[in-house]
């Protein structure tokens, strides 16, 4: 069973050419910590894709979602 959870996130991964990240990888890219992403994956603010037990976050959807929290936070001033 694992071997084909594996077998599907590659190819998701491969398909995509990386549109799809883990949550190391995101919290690599971004910077945020590991228990923020984790967060926002587990109640549905952060776009993402489940297989098996393992998260893959929709990078560009991510990265749209980060921009738009952003600038709530400059508009708002909290």
């Amino acid at each position: 069973m694992h071997e084909e959870v594996r077998k599907m996130e590659n190819t998701i991964l491969t398909e995509t050419n990386r549109q799809f990240v883990t949550v190391r990888q995101a919290v690599k890219i971004t910077g945020l910590s590991e228990r923020f992403i984790r967060m926002g994956l587990s109640d549905g603010r952060i776009p993402h894709l489940k297989v098996g037990v393992k998260y893959l976050i929709n990078l560009p959807q991510f990265e749209k979602w980060l921009d738009s929290e952003s600038q709530k936070v400059i508009v708002d001033g909290k």
